[in-house]
């Protein structure tokens, strides 16, 4: 009677190891398993970025090679190859790795709004008037017309632009300064000085995602209801996409300011019609940066530029005339700042690496350079 109840017991302390054992291996294997993955996610990692840094030089290299061709005459537009997405993917598949790809990006900083242009020198608090037209034109499209959706006015959104960026602490008139965002919860302070990132707008007073987001330009000019293929693809437009930080420079007082020259050669529909005066309707505003855009973008039956775009080209074009914008200090047709994109791609993982940098020519031995301003990864 006891032998039978000892061999039950037995069995039982048996089961209860196998299965202690069962679970043990199974522990064991998952942590093992999870610490491959681990493994060869941070590998993949260190690979990506690499792959990525590869895709840096590789913009670079078309953009210092675009300057080496270049004439005295030469204009930097959307016709050229670091512009041209299908000859940067030839580009970019002369670099062959073991495993994975890179899809590399060039777009033209010089084509987009200097924020940092507001103030004309820093530190300091004095305001570039030319600068400040053109938020005015950008905000018009940006903000509804009875202040539904929105906040505050343009007048008070640029004057809390411009109290972020100045040296002081004084409140203009319907800005916000540092007294303002201490106050919040969170609480920061103004910088009072340049923006250093496109993500530092989001902490302006003013700047809310109706602001960021212009919404379907075509719609609210013309009134008329586009197609929704129509719409994602064609006249809706992100504000932030068409802001720069960039384009730093000393000037003759030893002060940093920024260039805000803007070359129509490359700049987006919502910039130029930014750059249009607000003596013209909203409908001829678009209307004339269409026309403009569309001479600029022609090609002919082999798909090369059609039209010269070298001088004030931008007066003169078909449906151009009377538009008001005038050759001045601010467009231009020729760029040195670039933002380089580069994704690196293994399997299903990606990795991004930005930066902006600046192209100039060394006067000493004449040849051109690229100087990276801004690295980023994503």
């Amino acid at each position: 009677m006891h032998y039978k109840d000892d061999k039950g017991i037995a069995l039982v302390i048996v089961l209860t190891i196998v299965m202690l054992l069962t679970i043990t291996v199974f522990a064991i294997n998952s942590r093992v398993r999870k610490s491959l993955h681990f493994s060869m996610a941070s590998k993949n990692r260190i690979t990506m970025q690499q792959m990525a840094k590869s895709g840096i030089n590789l913009g670079i290299e078309v953009i210092l090679k675009d300057a080496k061709d270049s004439t005295p005459e030469s204009v930097d537009s959307i016709h050229e190859d670091w512009a041209k997405e299908d000859v940067l993917s030839l580009y970019a598949k002369e670099l062959v790795f073991e495993r994975g790809e890179i899809k590399i990006t060039i777009t033209d900083e010089m084509g987009k709004i200097k924020v940092n242009s507001l103030i004309k020198e820093f530190p300091g608090g004095t305001v570039d008037e030319d600068q400040k037209k053109i938020w005015e034109n950008i905000f018009d499209f940006s903000i509804s017309a009875d202040k539904s959706e929105d906040l505050s006015s343009a007048d008070s959104i640029i004057s809390c632009l411009i109290d972020w960026l100045d040296q002081n602490d004084l409140n203009r008139s319907s800005g916000a300064e540092s007294d303002y965002y201490e106050s919040l919860t969170p609480p920061y302070k103004a910088v009072n000085g340049p923006f250093k990132t496109i993500e530092e707008l989001n902490l302006v007073k003013g700047m809310n995602e109706n602001i960021l987001n212009i919404g379907s330009l075509v719609d609210s000019l013309t009134g008329q209801e586009q197609e929704e293929d129509k719409k994602e693809n064609e006249s809706s437009y992100d504000i932030s996409d068409y802001i720069s930080i960039a384009g730093n420079i000393e000037n003759e007082s030893k002060k940093l300011s920024f260039s805000g020259k803007i070359n129509i050669n490359t700049a987006e529909l919502p910039v130029v019609v930014a750059l249009l005066p607000k003596e013209n309707s909203k409908v001829d505003r678009y209307y004339y940066a269409k026309s403009i855009i569309d001479f600029r973008d022609e090609v002919d039956e082999t798909g090369a530029q059609k039209n010269s775009l070298n001088g004030t080209w931008y007066l003169n074009c078909p449906g151009c005339f009377g538009s008001g914008i005038e050759k001045s200090n601010i467009v231009t047709t020729v760029s040195n700042i670039f933002k380089i994109e580069s994704k690196a791609i293994i399997d299903e993982s990606e990795l991004k690496i930005s930066a902006i940098v600046e192209r100039y020519l060394n006067e000493t031995d004449g040849k051109w350079y690229c100087k990276v301003l801004n690295f980023q990864t994503f």
